[in-house]
C-alpha cells in the first residue's frame, strides 16, 4: 500500500512511503532511489529502511528532513545555472558591443573617410546607444557578483576631489541634454579617504544620475560632501530639484528592479538596478545609502573615511580617470 511519494529530477532521486507485506505482518518501510550518471555508464542504488520502530513524529522529521536535501539541491543546481548564464551573457554580449562601439565611434570621427553630419549623428547614435546596453549589462553582472560575494573591494588612498570630478564627468552628457548644472560643496576637511575608487564612483554616479533624470529643465544639482563630527565618515549628498520619496518607499527603493509609481509622469526609462546596486557597493565598503526628508530629492551615502589597513593595496593616492563606464 503506497501512501506517500516524493521524486525530484533535480537530484535525480525518488522517495517512496508505504506498507509492505512481510511474513511477520504488515510494517511501514521507506525506499529512496539514487540516480547517479557517469561518462560511461548510468547507475541505480536503492535503499530500504524498515520504519517499524520510527514514531510518526521522527518518520515526519526525516521526510522533511529529506525534502529539505532535495530542496537544497535545487538550489544550489539554479545558483549553477545562473553563474553559467552570466558567464555566457558576458562574453556574448560584451564582445560583439566592444566591436559595435569601436566600429561606430571610428565612423563618427572619420576614420573611414569624409561623412555628412547625417551620417555622423546616426554615428553618434548608435554609439551611446551600445555604450548604454553595456552599462546596464555590467549592472546585471556586478550585481548578481555582489549577491554572491564575487565583488571584491580593492581600497587604496584616493583623493576626494578627483572622485567628485571623475562622477561629475560620466553624467555630464546627460546634464547637458537635460539643460542641468551641477554645484559642489566639499568639506575643507574632507581630502582623501581609503577606497576602491572605480566602485564608489559608480555608487555616486547612481546617485547624480537619478538627480539629472527627475530634475526639471535648467535647474542646479548639489553634490555635497561632508565630514561626520566624529571625523572617521564621510557623507556624500546629492541634492536634485525633482519629486521627493516618501518616507513608506525610502527602503524598498534600495530593492533590485524597483521603480516608483508614484512619480510624476509614471515610470521612467531605465532598469531599476542603479540604487540596489549603488547599496551593495556602498555596503562593500562598510557604509550605507539612503533617502532624506526635504524639498526635492535628496539621496545620500555614508562610508568610512579609513578601510582595515589590510585591504589597503597601495599607499599611493588613486588618481581617477574620468572616462569609466558609468551606471
Amino acid at each position: 500500500m503506497l501512501f506517500r511519494s516524493r521524486r525530484s529530477a533535480e537530484t535525480g532521486t525518488q522517495s517512496i512511503a508505504m506498507i509492505a507485506e512481510t511474513p511477520s505482518g504488515r510494517r511501514p518501510v521507506s525506499i529512496r532511489a539514487y540516480r547517479a550518471d557517469s561518462a560511461s555508464a548510468t547507475q541505480f542504488l536503492l535503499a530500504v529502511r524498515d520504519d517499524t520502530e520510527c514514531s510518526p513524529l521522527e518518520t515526519i522529521l526525516r521526510q522533511e528532513g529529506e525534502l529539505m536535501r532535495e530542496l537544497n539541491a535545487r538550489l544550489v543546481r539554479t545558483a549553477q545555472l545562473r553563474d553559467e548564464f552570466l558567464g555566457g551573457m558576458s562574453h556574448e554580449l560584451r564582445t560583439p558591443l566592444a566591436s559595435i562601439l569601436g566600429v561606430s565611434e571610428a565612423l563618427a570621427e572619420g576614420v573611414y573617410g569624409p561623412i555628412d553630419e547625417r551620417v555622423r549623428r546616426g554615428a553618434n547614435a548608435i554609439y551611446h546607444s551600445a555604450l548604454s546596453l553595456l552599462s546596464r549589462i555590467s549592472d546585471i553582472l556586478d550585481l548578481a557578483n555582489a549577491d554572491a560575494g564575487r565583488l571584491t573591494l580593492e581600497p587604496a588612498p584616493t583623493v576626494l576631489a578627483d572622485l567628485c570630478e571623475s562622477s561629475l564627468s560620466a553624467v555630464r552628457q546627460r546634464a547637458a541634454e537635460r539643460q542641468v548644472t551641477f554645484r559642489v560643496a566639499l568639506d575643507a576637511r574632507a581630502t582623501r579617504l581609503d577606497a576602491d575608487a572605480g566602485l564608489l564612483q559608480r555608487a555616486v554616479v547612481c546617485l547624480l544620475d537619478n538627480a539629472i533624470k527627475f530634475s526639471t529643465p535648467r535647474s542646479e544639482i548639489l553634490l555635497e560632501v561632508v565630514t561626520e563630527d566624529d571625523s572617521e565618515t564621510l557623507t556624500f549628498t546629492v541634492v536634485g530639484q525633482g519629486p521627493g520619496l516618501s518616507i513608506a518607499n525610502h527602503s524598498e527603493i534600495f530593492e533590485a528592479l524597483v521603480q516608483l509609481q508614484e512619480r510624476p509622469g509614471g515610470p521612467h526609462s531605465g532598469t531599476g538596478l542603479g540604487f540596489a546596486l549603488a547599496h551593495r557597493l556602498v555596503r562593500l565598503h562598510g557604509g550605507g545609502i539612503g533617502a532624506a526628508d526635504g524639498p526635492g530629492s535628496r539621496f545620500f551615502l555614508k562610508v568610512p573615511v579609513r578601510q582595515p589597513s589590510t585591504t589597503v593595496r597601495d599607499r599611493k593616492s588613486t588618481r581617477l580617470n574620468s572616462s569609466h563606464t558609468d551606471i
